[in-house]
């Protein structure tokens, strides 16, 4: 989707968030987690790359520049060549912080700020907007905080961005003085019109693993002192999983593991990411035989990452008078650690313990039916 608009002078600018630098999901193996951090430091060198080609002149990160408030050595490092290349390239690059305030005051954006290859504005305290000149326009850049009440000042005086990673910000957005309004806290693209404000969300540029999106990118926007004169979303190339579904019924009467690896081997070293999808019921002896394990070590091993999507899959419980094995007793039981470990809100401790009442209960009758 373009917005086009005649005009003299304009400003390319690349948007960005989510880039999620040092990112570890806990769903993947120590081995995994090197793998997946090389592929999202090879999409946030891809979006600075094409910034440089696209001889843009300014870099907004709306949010989610690195996984963690104070992240790694190699990550400051990894960001610091990266944004090191953009400066050189003349393209000023503004982020948003928001990390909380800690004893030392630091964060990663507030140490590349020190090294010269950002400015940082903070949605809380610190810096709330930063003022630049750019090809003659004057550009107004902060957190949406700083643009909460209205601008005394002409409205065409000074172009006003604000960047936002609120994840109810939609509902205040209205309420924001802004031209522009970059959102960083969704992961896919978009655009519309608030008010008098232009709102884009870039999306992420990150690989994802946690969930399913068919696109990781960015936003290029051509602007001037009227606001957005073009906006179009750059889909970062390699970075979408590559989806292979199979069905319990095709995997029934052959070597699963054999059928998976057919699939699967031409895609080893050549897709970045591969989702393994499966569908209907399945036995848990089937599940087994899949050795998805072995299979996903053997493509990391060779630079592919390897997820599980098992949302539309059913396996199959043992009689009822069946005593449950000790590994499906150790399964059960990790899953209920998993369970109160992602358990936030104190409400639901009560639903935890009932339900690890139930398994326990459970098995106890199974016992005790086959002992009678």
């Amino acid at each position: 989707m373009r917005f086009l608009r005649g005009s003299a002078e304009s400003i390319r600018a690349v948007l960005t968030a989510g880039n999620h630098i040092g990112a570890t999901p806990p769903s993947l193996s120590a081995e995994q987690f090197a793998l997946f951090q090389t592929h999202t430091r090879r999409s946030f060198a891809a979006v600075v790359d094409q910034a440089i080609a696209d001889d843009a002149d300014l870099m907004l990160i709306a949010g989610g520049l690195f996984a963690r408030s104070e992240p790694g050595l190699d990550d400051i490092r990894f960001a610091s060549h990266s944004l090191g290349r953009a400066r050189d390239a003349g393209i000023a690059a503004i982020a948003l912080d928001e990390a909380e305030k800690s004893a030392t005051n630091s964060s990663g954006i507030a140490f590349l700020e020190e090294l010269g290859l950002l400015a940082g504005v903070q949605p809380e305290g610190g810096i709330p907007s930063r003022t630049v000149d750019i090809a003659g326009v004057a550009l107004e850049i902060g957190a949406a905080s700083a643009f909460s009440a209205a601008d005394p000042a002409p409205h065409h005086a000074t172009l006003r961005i604000a960047l936002t990673g609120d994840s109810d910000a939609l509902q205040r957005l209205e309420a924001v003085a802004a031209d522009v309004i970059v959102l960083g806290n969704r992961p896919d693209p978009g655009q519309r019109e608030i008010g008098t404000a232009h709102v884009i969300c870039p999306g992420w540029s990150a690989p994802a693993v946690t969930e399913r999106r068919g696109e990781s990118g960015f936003a290029l926007v051509d602007l001037d002192q009227d606001g957005v004169i073009a906006a179009e979303f750059r889909e970062l190339a390699g970075v979408a999983p590559v989806v292979v579904s199979f069905t319990a019924g095709e995997l029934a009467d052959r070597d699963p593991a054999a059928a998976i690896r057919e699939q699967l081997t031409p895609l080893i070293g050549q897709a970045p990411l591969v989702t393994l999808e499966f569908v209907g019921e399945s036995s848990r002896e089937l599940w087994h035989r899949c050795r998805v394990a072995d299979l996903s070590r053997q493509a990391s091993a060779n630079g592919t990452l390897v997820q599980l999507d098992l949302s539309q899959l059913d396996i199959t419980t043992a009689p009822a008078d069946a005593r449950p094995t000790r590994s499906f007793v150790v399964e059960v039981r990790r899953a209920a650690e998993q369970m109160a470990v992602g358990a936030s809100p104190a409400d639901d401790a009560d639903t935890i313990a009932r339900a690890r009442r139930l398994v326990v209960d459970g098995f106890r009758r199974r016992a005790e039916s086959r002992v009678a």
